[in-house]
């Protein structure tokens, strides 16, 4: 009896109301671009996780400035210099600043930032011509991700931007979830399997299979892992098709069996969970 065919959307409906959920593990991070996440993911910390610099010039006292013009600068001691990855080692106080660089923390006692670009200064001394409003130019702890936020939610893929979040925020092990395993039939008398199987030489009458290639590529591309099967080598229960000797009575036994499995232009896909 002819197996009546069905569209690309009634097989893959026919696949994906018969199958069970995949499991959940954990990839390192190195591993897990383009894996799905399998949890909410929630920020550990807050990145920035101290008030930093977006830019190189100097950090001192906005208050220091309430009365600064450019008849009567204010002029400030400069008591150190911070370059970005170094922590301060002075507390700011009155009159005082420092030099700063871009992605530097800001010390204590300071809470405005002006670029090198705009003002007077040597190695000791910088001189402010206007006044500034307080956290001008200073970037907040958690600007970019708060502790406690969400950063990413179940069922997002992976990204190499994720990917980079997630790092910046000390996940070196990612819940994801598990691979769908899919088994490939091709099916044919016409075909040759020889490319996939190592089978038969290539003969009169008969063209080597593409479709097989192309499944397992798009099964590769969409996270799976696909592996193709000759027809002649699969077991089924204690039948081989060797022993059947027919590829009909091979398909009609597998079609019998209680796992999800379609047929595609001529392959059975089977997704093991």
């Amino acid at each position: 009896m002819m197996l009546k065919g069905v569209s690309i959307e009634e097989g893959l409906k026919l696949v994906i109301d018969r199958l069970g959920c995949v499991g959940k593990e954990m990839a390192a991070a190195e591993d897990a671009c383009g894996r799905v996440l399998a949890d909410n993911l929630i920020s550990p910390e807050n990145i920035p996780p101290f008030r930093r610099s977006p830019l190189d010039g100097y950090a001192f006292r906005a208050e220091d400035t309430v009365d600064a013009s450019p008849e009567h600068p204010a002029v400030f001691e400069i008591i150190e210099e911070i370059p970005a990855g170094k922590a301060p080692e002075h507390r700011v106080g009155r009159m005082q600043a420092v030099k700063i660089l871009t992605g530097a923390p800001v010390p204590e006692g300071a809470d405005a930032i002006e670029k090198y670009e705009v003002v007077e200064a040597d190695e000791k001394i910088l001189r402010l011509t206007h006044p500034y409003r307080e956290n001008c130019n200073v970037v907040p702890v958690g600007e970019d991700i708060s502790k406690g936020a969400p950063v990413l939610s179940e069922g997002t893929v992976i990204s190499p931007a994720y990917l980079g979040i997630l790092a910046g925020l000390g996940f070196d092990l990612i819940p994801v979830y598990k691979k769908p395993r899919v088994s490939l039939i091709s099916t044919g008398s016409n075909m040759s399997s020889n490319i996939l199987f190592g089978g038969f030489q290539l003969t009169t009458a008969k063209l080597l299979g593409v479709n097989s290639s192309i499944i397992l590529g798009a099964q590769s591309a969409g996270g799976a892992i696909g592996s193709a099967v000759s027809p002649s080598k699969i077991i089924l229960g204690t039948t081989t098709a060797n022993i059947l000797g027919s590829e009909g009575k091979v398909l009609k036994k597998i079609m019998s069996i209680t796992i999800p499995a379609t047929i595609l232009i001529g392959i059975i896909v089977f997704v093991l969970v």
